[in-house]
């Protein structure tokens, strides 16, 4: 793909969807907090990279066209004819977990989606050099015109030991595939072992548990834990957060952190009792 190629996309979107700034960081963050002027916090640096990647192939505008189609229809006649017919092509993309089975060290990996089974042969040049057959690439496969090669930032990598959870997971996903789902394993904590999740499920337990005490909240910790063992999507972590609204504990960064500590580090029945830190945080 030709340098620039996508960096024109993101200029455009920031200058010229302006009005769609603001709500495209809230929906890719999950957080209506964000305000224009408030610095963002972020868990990883490879945050800003997935959301850079989502908004230019997955993010809807407010008139209902992604940010490729709408960059094509106002600039037909500036650009040249190969010019639209990679971004064109850029629109046939896909993303998801991408298992190794062929590689050609220098020229090309052959990768099978784990969600449907296809097979696809990118162009790749760097990344064969480390590739190992069986190991797994969460990522985005494209059309350049005549070929297909990995677009976007460079997703997780996992070793072939992690295939059997991974495909666990995608399972579990009710939603199609995008950066904004693999944020999760960048904002999630990894700890070492076992006895690191108990000592922070404890150190959790101590600190909501003082929260819930000085808000006057009439919930309990443990009614707190039957929501998160009992969730059925993400409205269920926003009904954790609404436990503190209209308190005297009004920080919503703090708020945030402490029931994303909680929903990660404590079970859900919907992955099979485990929490979501034992389906992605393990060390293989």
């Amino acid at each position: 793909m030709k340098k620039g190629t996508i960096s024109v996309l993101h200029k455009y979107f920031f200058e010229k969807c302006k009005d769609d700034v603001l709500r495209a960081m809230q929906e890719f963050f999950d957080d209506k907090n964000i305000t224009p002027g408030k610095p963002l916090v972020l868990n990883d640096p490879k945050e800003q990279e997935l959301f850079m990647e989502w908004v230019i192939y997955d993010y809807e505008l407010k008139n209902g066209k992604k940010v490729i189609d709408e960059y094509l229809d106002k600039n037909k006649s500036k650009l040249s004819e190969k010019e639209r017919e990679t971004y064109r092509a850029l629109k046939q993309n896909k993303y998801g977990f991408y298992q190794i089975k062929k590689i050609k060290i220098g020229e090309w990996l052959e990768l099978k989606d784990m969600e449907n089974g296809q097979l696809h042969k990118v162009v790749e040049y760097q990344g064969t050099f480390n590739a190992e057959i069986g190991n797994v690439i969460i990522g985005r496969i494209g059309s350049v015109i005549d070929h297909e090669e990995l677009i976007g930032c460079e997703g997780p990598y996992y070793p072939k030991e992690a295939a059997g959870e991974l495909r666990e997971i995608l399972k579990n996903i009710d939603a199609p595939m995008s950066p904004k789902f693999t944020r999760y394993f960048y904002v999630i904590p990894k700890p070492i072992s076992k006895n690191e999740i108990e000592r922070g499920r404890k150190e959790i337990a101590v600190v909501f548990k003082s929260f819930l005490k000085d808000a006057n909240s009439p919930f309990t910790f443990k009614q707190i834990l039957d929501i998160i063992d009992c969730e059925t999507g993400r409205k269920d972590f926003y009904k954790i957060v609404a436990v503190f609204n209209d308190t005297e504990i009004s920080d919503p960064e703090t708020i945030m952190e402490l029931v994303t500590d909680a929903w990660n580090y404590f079970p859900h029945k919907s992955l099979d009792g485990k929490a979501p830190i034992e389906m992605v945080g393990k060390k293989y």
